[in-house]
């Protein structure tokens, strides 16, 4: 039973690529059809578009859940051996949270004016959250960007 919990990620792993190469061989191969657009003109549209959303949509939901279930459980196997290697752990959640409310807190509910657009997409709590993720998204790879140079910096000095 051991061996098969450790091959489980394994075969998940294939498993999802799979039905992804499947979906997007619909998605690219599966024929096209005409949308009407905002002037009125037709645009050519792939037929399985919303599959290919849809599990778009799925995978993101599955990686979420994922990193939470295994950040929790990461903080209470740290908190049971170690109660300070649980608390920095905590830390790191908790860092995490206040970087997305602060995003959304500087995000603007505004509407974003999009030429060509005349649906309800761009205003409001859609409109703050579009901001919350670039914001989230630059702080994020900013921190790498520094992680990264200072981890580079650190080698360079001890070594």
């Amino acid at each position: 039973m051991n061996k098969f919990i450790e091959k489980l990620p394994k075969f998940t792993l294939w498993a999802l690529f799979a039905i992804s190469l499947v979906i997007a061989g619909f998605f690219i191969f599966g024929g096209q059809t005409e949308v009407e657009g905002n002037g009125g003109e037709l645009l050519s549209t792939p037929v399985f578009t919303s599959l290919f959303l849809n599990w778009t949509y799925a995978l993101f939901a599955i990686a979420v859940i994922a990193t939470l279930v295994a950040s929790v459980f990461t903080f209470v196997t740290n908190f049971r051996k170690d109660p300070k290697k649980g608390i920095g752990t905590l830390a790191v959640l908790v860092i995490f949270a206040l970087v997305f409310v602060i995003s959304w807190a500087i995000g603007s509910p505004e509407k974003l004016e999009i030429i060509g657009y005349e649906g309800t997409d761009n205003v409001g709590f859609w409109a703050q959250y579009a901001d919350m993720c670039m914001y989230a998204t630059i702080i994020f790879a900013s921190a790498t960007i520094l992680a990264l140079l200072g981890s580079t910096l650190y080698s360079k000095i001890k070594g």
